[in-house]
């Protein structure tokens, strides 16, 4: 098991793949990475040495903002406006799109999943409220 930023990869992992998986990296970064320290994109952990995993840490935890450290603002953002009772704040809590989206063919789908809910629901109750003769 190789470790990179606080998460662990197998060594059969391949190292582009799996910093894509770090939140915060994507294509191009995960590009600019494997040129930076002459990784080629197929390669393993199995075939990185200790000192250049060592390097790419060092780097990923230097230049780059991941994680955590990303996700913060993003829900403190979220958080205060749901806290204000905006109308933004709102619709995140209904799960509803919050800036300006198309609503009209959601709710479509939305009333149709509803209409087989609410089908299925009134079948199981409509059985249990007959009266035993």
């Amino acid at each position: 098991m190789k470790h990179l930023l606080k998460r662990q990869f197998s060594d059969d992992a391949n190292i582009f793949r799996s910093l894509l998986t770090i939140y915060g990296i994507g294509f191009i970064k995960a590009s600019a990475i494997c040129t930076r320290f002459a990784i080629h994109k197929n390669a393993v952990f199995r075939d990185l040495a200790k000192s250049k995993l060592n390097r790419l840490n060092v780097h990923l935890s230097r230049d780059f903002i991941t994680e955590l450290s990303l996700r913060r603002p993003v829900r403190m953002y979220l958080q205060t406006h749901k806290l204000y009772g905006s109308y933004k704040g709102l619709r995140f809590k209904q799960g509803l799109p919050s800036n300006g989206q198309r609503t009209h063919t959601n709710a479509k789908t939305i009333k149709r999943l509803l209409r087989k809910n609410r089908i299925i629901f009134n079948r199981f109750s409509a059985k249990g409220s007959k009266k035993k003769k």
